[in-house]
C-alpha cells in the first residue's frame, strides 16, 4: 500500500474487465511508434510488456474537488464518475447508472453518503451496491433486485497520495490483487527527506487540448524551453541554446528513462539536472545546486480522450541541509494564495498551447507510420523525444488504448476554445470557483464605492464652490477678485478624500478585471511577444 508522507494511503474497491496491449523490447536508437506495437522480426515470445490498465493515474486534486457532488472523468476514452462517500473517502464509478445507462456524475452525493442517480433516483453505496429502488413494489422486492450483480455500479480502485486522486486504469476480480502490487508513480523525496528541507507548491491541474503523449514530448524536451517561453522563462534569441542530452537509465517498458541535461550555457550555481519519465504518466525534472539544494518540476499527463490530456504539476523545492533556498528559488518559495497561483499558471501553459495542438493534427495527416520518418532531429536535444518515442512504439502498443479508438478531431483555430480557462479548469476547481465569486462580488463592490466617492467629491466640490461664490459677493470689496478666485479653487478635505477613494476604487475594478480575465481566458501569440 502507499503512503501520503508516511501516512497509509486510503484505497476504494472495484470490478471490470482488463484491456491488454502486445509490446516488445526497445532501444533508443531507433523510433517505433506506430499503431503496432511489434516491428517486423522482433523476438515477440520475449516481450516485455506495458498495459496501460494496469497502473494508477493522477486523476485529480483532492484539495479542488467539491466533496459536495460528483464529478465526470474520462480516463482513456471511458467516462468515469468521481464522488466522495460518507466516511470521506473518494470513489470511482463507471459513469453510468445500470438501470438505464443515465450519466452519474448528473446525479446526487447524498446525506447518507450514498451516490443518487438524477433519473430515477436509485442509490448505491461505496462498493458500488445497489442500495436503493424506489420503483419496486415492496421491500422484499428491492431487496431481490438490489441483490443481482446487475443491479451495481461498476467500480474503479481509487487511492490519495501526495495529494492526488489515482485511478486504477481497470476493474475486475484481479484488480485488487494487481493494483496492491504496484503503486503510484509518486515523488520520493516527499518522502524521504525530513519535512523541514522541503516546500512543495500547491496541486495544479488543467485540461489541455493536446493528447498526452504530446504533453510528455513536450516537457521532455529541454530546447524548446528558450524559444517557446520566450520572456518568461528564456530567450529565443540566446547565443548558445546547444543541449547535451545523455542516458542515465535504459528505456524499459516499466521504468521508462531517465537523461542527464547539459546547457553549454550553464547556470553557475547548478550542479546536475535530470530528466526521467515513470510511466505512464510522471514527467519529473530535477535541477540540483551546488549547495545541497534542488528544485523538483512533478509533471504528471493523464490521456482523457484523443486530442486531449489532463495535466496535474507543481514545483518542489529542496532546501540545503540549513533550511536555506539558493537565491533563484527563493522568489518560488514566497506566499501565493492557491487560486492566483493557479490564475497564472496559464501565461506559461498557453506559450505551448497553440502549436502543440496543431503539431498533433499535423503528424496525424502525415503518410508516414513512424515519428523518425515524420521528424528530422539533428541535435541531441531531441534524444528524449526519440527514446519516448521508442518506448511507445517498442514497449507500450504505439500509443494509449482508448476506448472507441485514436479518431482526432480536425484543427480547432477558435482562440475561444484553445486558450478558455474557465471551463477547463476554473469552473472544476473548489479552490478557484469559490474565489473567482469573491473576486465577482469585490469588483461590484469597488465599482459601487468609486462611483459614489466620485459622486460625492463632484457634489462637495459644487456645493462649496456655490456657498464661496455667495460668500464673495457677501463681501463685495471685502475680498480681492484673485484672493476669491484662489479661495473657490480649493475643494474641501472631504472632497479631495472621495475623490482618492474614487480612484482607489477605479484602480482596484481594473485590477480585479485582470484576475477575473484569467479566470476564464488568456489568449497568447508568438508574433506579439517581441
Amino acid at each position: 500500500m502507499s503512503t501520503i508522507l508516511g501516512r497509509p494511503a486510503r484505497l476504494g474497491t472495484g470490478t471490470v474487465s482488463a484491456r491488454r496491449s502486445p509490446q516488445t523490447n526497445a532501444t533508443v536508437a531507433t523510433v517505433v511508434d506506430a499503431p503496432t506495437a511489434v516491428p517486423a522480426g522482433a523476438p515477440v515470445a520475449e516481450a516485455e510488456q506495458f498495459v496501460w490498465a494496469q497502473n494508477w493515474f493522477p486523476v485529480a486534486v483532492v484539495e479542488c474537488l467539491d466533496p459536495s457532488r460528483p464529478h465526470p472523468f474520462t480516463l482513456m476514452g471511458k467516462d468515469l464518475v468521481l464522488w466522495r462517500d460518507g466516511a470521506g473517502v473518494w470513489r470511482a464509478f463507471e459513469d453510468a447508472c445500470p438501470h438505464r445507462l443515465a450519466p452519474l456524475s448528473e446525479g446526487r452525493v447524498e446525506k447518507d453518503g450514498t451516490l443518487l442517480c438524477a433519473y430515477h433516483a436509485w442509490r448505491f453505496d461505496s462498493s458500488g451496491k445497489c442500495a436503493s429502488i424506489p420503483q419496486v413494489e415492496s421491500k422484499e422486492a428491492e431487496g431481490r433486485a438490489c441483490g443481482s450483480p446487475r443491479s451495481c455500479a461498476r467500480v474503479y480502485l481509487t487511492q490519495e497520495a501526495q495529494g492526488l486522486l489515482w485511478v486504477w486504469g481497470e476493474s475486475g476480480p484481479t484488480a485488487a490483487a494487481d493494483s496492491a502490487a504496484k503503486g503510484p508513480a509518486l515523488v520520493p523525496e516527499l518522502e524521504e527527506l525530513p519535512a523541514s528541507r522541503v516546500q512543495a507548491l500547491p496541486w495544479f491541474f488543467r485540461d489541455l487540448p493536446y493528447s498526452y503523449d504530446y504533453f510528455v514530448e513536450n516537457v521532455t524536451d529541454p530546447a524548446h524551453v528558450n524559444v517557446s517561453h520566450h520572456n518568461v522563462a528564456g530567450n529565443r534569441y540566446a547565443p548558445d541554446q546547444y543541449f547535451t542530452v545523455d542516458p542515465l537509465r535504459e528505456v524499459t517498458a516499466a521504468g521508462g528513462f531517465k537523461y542527464q541535461v547539459k546547457s553549454r550555457a550553464p547556470v553557475s550555481n547548478v550542479s546536475t539536472s535530470s530528466t526521467e519519465f515513470l510511466p505512464p504518466s510522471l514527467v519529473k525534472i530535477k535541477v540540483e545546486y551546488k549547495d545541497g539544494a534542488a528544485l523538483i518540476l512533478s509533471l504528471y499527463s493523464c490521456p482523457t480522450v484523443p486530442g486531449h490530456n489532463r495535466h496535474v504539476g507543481r514545483q518542489i523545492l529542496i532546501k540545503t541541509p540549513e533550511g536555506k533556498l539558493p537565491p533563484g528559488l527563493a522568489f518560488f518559495a514566497m506566499p501565493m494564495p492557491t487560486w492566483l497561483a493557479h490564475a497564472t499558471a496559464s501565461v506559461f501553459l498557453h506559450q505551448d498551447q497553440v502549436f502543440l495542438h496543431q503539431q498533433e493534427r499535423i503528424v496525424a495527416g502525415r503518410n508516414a507510420t513512424s515519428h523518425t520518418a515524420k521528424y528530422f532531429m539533428p541535435a541531441p536535444s531531441d534524444n528524449m523525444t526519440v527514446a519516448f518515442r521508442t518506448w511507445l512504439g517498442q514497449h507500450a502498443g504505439g500509443g494509449v488504448p482508448y476506448a472507441g479508438g485514436r479518431t482526432l478531431a480536425p484543427i480547432d483555430r477558435s482562440k475561444e476554445s484553445l486558450f478558455d480557462t474557465y471551463h477547463t479548469h476554473t469552473a472544476q476547481c473548489a479552490v478557484c470557483k469559490p474565489a473567482l465569486g469573491r473576486l465577482q462580488a469585490a469588483r461590484s463592490a469597488a465599482l459601487v464605492v468609486g462611483v459614489a466617492a466620485l459622486a460625492a467629491a463632484l457634489l462637495v466640490t459644487g456645493v462649496a464652490a456655490a456657498a464661496k461664490a455667495a460668500a464673495a459677493a457677501a463681501a463685495g470689496a471685502a475680498a480681492s477678485d484673485a484672493a476669491l478666485a484662489a479661495l473657490a479653487s480649493l475643494p474641501p478635505l472631504s472632497a479631495g478624500i472621495a475623490a482618492a477613494v474614487g480612484l482607489a476604487a477605479a484602480a482596484a475594478v481594473r485590477v480585479l478585471d485582470g484576475l477575473i480575465g484569467l479566470m476564464h481566458k488568456y489568449e497568447f501569440s508568438h508574433a506579439d511577444n517581441h
